[in-house]
């Protein structure tokens, strides 16, 4: 990844906010230290690291936000202006996870389509499972409210997934950037993580079941995780985040089931 001269890559602004958000909150004991902790003191050390996560991001997607900021460098080193649904977190209620974004990569900050090709193809095949179960029931005379309701908001986030798709997919692996001058300094920075109440940028309180399972799954498998068994993905993330979790758990956070 590289970018022109006057612009600086997200994924190195993310670096420079999550090192403030440690500085802000920083862990309650050494992270050598947790295997002789209690599981109460364990989770809590998860719970304080993935608070401090979410609030880069959330500072970090506040500014990238703001009109006329957000530019992607294309690989031909091209900088273009981007719009800001290239940072779309949600297709009529299908959300991604806590820190992911539809179009990015995870991690990368790169224009990344795959994400939004895998969940059409899941889309498209639940769209026909509810045209089957909506004619079984016309047959039988039952209630279909229920059924074409959710057919509705499936086609209406289809059709959003499917303009976000012609939009970027020209710029797959373009680096998402912003300029130098836009960056706040360290010292800004601070002072936006301040204590005080009418300063700090977010009252993130711990995260839910469901945000952990998310976060933990990014983690561990930021490109999914194919040929493993979800059974053995819950395993490592209980593991790595502290939690006891069931399969459905985790694909309820990632938006992979109602």
């Amino acid at each position: 990844m590289f970018c022109t001269d006057g612009y600086e890559m997200i994924v190195e602004v993310e670096r420079l906010f999550r090192e403030i958000a440690k500085e802000n909150r920083p862990d309650p004991f050494p992270a050598s230290e947790l295997n002789k902790r209690s599981r109460q003191e364990q989770i809590d050390f998860h719970a304080n690291g993935w608070n401090r996560y979410a609030e880069a991001i959330e500072a970090l997607l506040n500014l990238i936000n703001k009109p006329n900021i957000l530019e992607i460098c294309t690989r031909k080193g091209v900088v273009l202006r981007v719009h800001n649904s290239v940072l779309s977190r949600e297709l009529a209620g299908s959300k991604v996870g806590f820190s992911g974004l539809w179009i990015v990569g995870h991690k990368s900050w790169c224009i990344d389509t795959n994400r939004a090709k895998k969940w059409l193809d899941g889309a498209y095949a639940r769209v026909e499972k509810l045209k089957t179960a909506i004619r079984i029931r016309r047959k039988a005379s039952l209630n279909l409210e229920g059924n074409n309701i959710k057919l509705e908001n499936l086609t209406t986030a289809i059709l959003r997934a499917e303009q976000l798709l012609q939009t970027f997919e020209p710029f797959d692996g373009a680096a998402l950037t912003i300029k130098q001058e836009n960056i706040p300094s360290k010292e800004k920075l601070r002072a936006i993580y301040s204590p005080t109440p009418t300063e700090h940028i977010l009252s993130v309180g711990r995260p839910s079941k469901r945000e952990l399972a998310a976060q933990t799954y990014d983690k561990i498998f930021p490109n999914g995780h194919s040929g493993t068994s979800w059974k053995s993905v819950a395993r490592r993330v209980e593991a790595e985040c502290g939690l006891s979790l069931h399969s459905d758990t985790i694909k309820r956070a990632l938006g992979l089931k109602n």
